[in-house]
């Protein structure tokens, strides 16, 4: 879920910058952790897999339909919210907006 916003800021910071594709692969490994970092570990720190380590990771976590069902399974799962529970109320309005 958090996918649209780390991936986002990691294209303004590294993705574009005019460094090389080894620096660029540093970076990226280490920045991700648990499943992203998974996916990406058997890839080493070469530059010319910086590309392919960069898709992977979009294939894996860019997909809207994934990015949306994530959210919908976070809401449904959200435990029942009791009368008066303002901060509840307020954590559900994040998880819903």
């Amino acid at each position: 879920m958090e996918w649209p916003e780390w991936s986002d800021k990691f294209i303004a910071s590294i993705h574009n910058s005019p460094i090389s594709d080894s620096e660029k692969m540093m970076h990226l490994k280490s920045h991700v952790s648990g499943k992203a970092k998974a996916a990406i570990q058997g890839m080493g720190f070469q530059g010319g897999l910086y590309i392919a380590a960069w898709q992977t990771l979009e294939k894996k976590f860019g997909q809207p339909h994934i990015v949306v069902s994530s959210q919908l399974t976070k809401i449904k799962n959200f435990p029942s919210i009791r009368i008066h529970d303002s901060a509840a109320i307020l954590e559900f309005g994040v998880i819903v907006s």
